[in-house]
């Protein structure tokens, strides 16, 4: 079983609904997977769904659970893909570290790191 070291989370609130295990931007969408900066960049990952307008904690520091759209082995770049589920990132354009291998519809541990993008 995936396990996690949630150091820190914020409040976003919800632009849209929202999935638990999500990559989720400051604007409180999905992250796209193609940002352009600013308020699209990813802020974390959910903890929990959220309805639009509702209040949700989105973990920001160290680790957390996120959902996979791709198969990634461990050590993986990962960044934003459709529906702010985890895809293959680069090291140009990513915001996690797969910390173990998974298939998509897995919840994996990720090393949550700075939006990067090219």
């Amino acid at each position: 079983m995936s396990q996690y070291e949630k150091t820190h989370a914020t409040t976003v609130i919800a632009a849209a609904d929202l999935l638990p295990n999500r990559f989720v931007a400051l604007n409180g969408n999905y992250a796209p997977a193609t940002s352009t900066g600013g308020l699209t960049d990813v802020v974390g990952v959910t903890e929990s769904e959220a309805r639009q307008d509702e209040a949700v904690s989105v973990v920001t520091g160290y680790s957390y659970l996120v959902e996979l759209g791709a198969t990634v082995t461990i050590g993986a770049y990962l960044k934003p893909g459709t529906n702010g589920l985890a895809a293959i990132g680069a090291a140009d354009d990513r915001c996690a570290i797969a910390m173990e291998a998974g298939a998509a519809g897995d919840v994996i541990e990720a090393r949550l790191l700075q939006h990067l993008h090219s």
